[in-house]
């Protein structure tokens, strides 16, 4: 398979998981808090991350960095998106998100 092939289905898979992402999350919130959804999102992600370091090099390989304020900004903005994302989708159509999130 070569370059151009991997990015489309690299591509395609990114799409498709936010895409479910936000479809549970429009379901959840009837019945999760947007903080407990963001929580359990945040969960899994952590899990995952966990799961993957050894292949990535090692968690203190993945986790060395020279620019510590930049990431800590970074990890903040990280935690406010899907919490901001997740209130919206309580509030407007999954439609109407989608539109307002390609305009941006």
């Amino acid at each position: 398979m070569n370059n151009t092939m991997k990015g489309l289905f690299f591509a395609f898979a990114g799409f498709f998981c936010f895409s479910i992402t936000d479809a549970l999350g429009k379901n959840l919130t009837d019945d999760l808090n947007v903080f407990e959804l963001n929580f359990w999102i945040a969960l899994c992600s952590v899990t995952f991350f966990l799961i993957f370091s050894p292949w990535l090099g090692g968690l203190r390989t993945t986790l060395r960095t020279k620019r510590r304020k930049w990431h800590f900004i970074r990890a903040v903005l990280t935690g406010l998106t899907p919490l901001l994302n997740f209130y919206a989708l309580a509030y407007v159509s999954l439609v109407n998100f989608y539109t307002l999130i390609f305009m941006a």
